[in-house]
């Protein structure tokens, strides 16, 4: 007669053995799980908003562009005539402003065992942090260029005329806003565009004498506010003590070579080259279609 005995036993190691095995295979799943869920990211520090990128006009010309500007009707302007008697023929000035095109480029040395080790999410990043830092160094381009003093007062500059350059030794006051403002010409849709700093510890704190709040918040997408009707967007191009008002619609930003993100891999070391380029240049189709608000000091109000 057969003992269950032995067969029991073994049974039981089996049993035991299938258990560890099922246990281990569970923890490594959820270790894994964990490590893929929280580990394959990376995060940034390096944050910052460029709306005005998005905001201005562009054309792909794919090479020097010729901006005509008309700026002064010397004669022959629509006036009240008499009866039977002809206008005198029109007389116009108009300048030529080429956008020939600058070009901004980044790129990022990978070593092959960095590539090698690295997370899933390690090249993601690295591309579209690259397309970032070029889309700053264009904004840094368009401020410099609205900013730019040469030929300001003859019509011939990129930037914006004399006139419109604003500047107060008594903090952000409410007139310094309105005057501002009244030195656009022929503007449609204007935002005011500001660092974070000055949007709430400037302009945010505008008030007139009668108390009045000037800012009201606003939740709309990339707008942190309105300014006397004017949506208010974080540019951190601008620096602090720093106010444009612009319609965006009127600066133009000529493309000659649209961004690229090119790699390529060096075959004695492996390792591999990221770089972006764009090749483009902008300037004022208007050049009174904004205001430059400078300002330091505290307000007396």
């Amino acid at each position: 007669m057969k003992s269950n005995k032995g067969i029991t036993i073994v049974t039981l190691v089996i049993t035991l053995i299938i258990a560890v095995i099922l246990m281990g295979v569970t923890i490594y799943g959820a270790f894994n799980w964990t490590k893929k869920a929280g580990d394959n990211k990376i995060y940034s520090t390096l944050g910052q908003m460029h709306p005005i990128v998005a905001d201005v006009k562009r054309i792909s010309s794919g090479g020097i562009f010729r901006m005509v500007r008309h700026i002064a009707i010397v004669a022959g302007d629509a006036k009240v005539v008499a009866e039977g008697t002809a206008n005198d023929d029109e007389q116009n000035t108009f300048v030529e402003v080429l956008l020939a095109g600058k070009k901004i480029s980044k790129h990022i040395v990978i070593s092959h065992e960095l590539m090698s080790m690295s997370i899933d999410a390690f090249e993601a990043y690295i591309t579209d942090e690259l397309a970032k830092r070029i889309e700053k160094a264009m904004a840094d381009s368009i401020i410099a260029t609205i900013k730019d003093a040469t030929n300001n007062d003859n019509g011939k500059g990129k930037g914006l005329h004399k006139d419109n350059l604003v500047k107060s030794t008594k903090g952000l006051g409410i007139d310094t806003v309105l005057e501002a403002l009244s030195k656009l010409n022929e503007v449609g849709t204007t935002y005011v565009y500001a660092n974070r700093a000055d949007i709430y510890g400037a302009i945010a704190m505008l008030a007139n004498k009668n108390q009045t709040v000037n800012f009201v918040t606003d939740m709309s997408e990339a707008v942190k506010g309105n300014l006397l009707g004017n949506g208010i967007k974080q540019e951190d191009s601008l620096a602090k003590g720093e106010i444009l008002i612009l319609d965006p619609a009127q600066f133009l930003w000529n493309d000659v070579a649209p961004l690229e993100i090119l790699r390529d891999r060096e075959v004695k070391t492996g390792n591999w080259t990221v770089a972006a380029h764009v090749v483009g240049d902008g300037a004022l189709e208007n050049q009174k279609a904004g205001a430059l608000i400078t300002f330091t000091g505290t307000p007396s109000i």
